[in-house]
């Protein structure tokens, strides 16, 4: 097994234990109130908050992994960037600013002012 699968093995277990912990708890707080609540109606209040909060929790989480899920399956456009071009035009854009500055590029780093006025 390669070390992508690994890694996505490793994911989906994780996510999946993420998601199992808020399921606890919204299915124990329901059922406490399928017991209880009509005996006891504070317990309804405090329950309906801690089902609130978790399934809270449970959204976020897999909004999460369809973001992930989206990034994964997006591709990246490749281009062809002829770097000597870009190179060669960034020290033109630089000699001439160099030049307006009263400043050559061979005289720059030795004088303020250049040699070759």
């Amino acid at each position: 097994m390669n070390d992508k699968n690994k890694q996505e093995k490793t994911f989906v277990s994780n996510a999946a234990h993420e998601l199992r912990t808020p399921i606890a708890v919204i299915l124990g707080h329901s059922k406490l109130i399928q017991r209880r609540g009509q005996d006891h109606p504070e317990i309804v209040t405090k329950s309906v908050n801690f089902i609130t909060d978790e399934a809270t929790r449970m959204q976020q989480l897999v909004n999460q992994l369809l973001i992930l899920s989206r990034a994964d399956r997006a591709t990246s456009e490749r281009t062809y960037i002829n770097l000597s071009n870009l190179v060669f035009e960034s020290v033109e854009e630089q000699r001439a600013l160099l030049i307006q500055k009263n400043q050559c590029h061979r005289c720059f780093g030795r004088n303020r002012t250049c040699q070759r006025r």
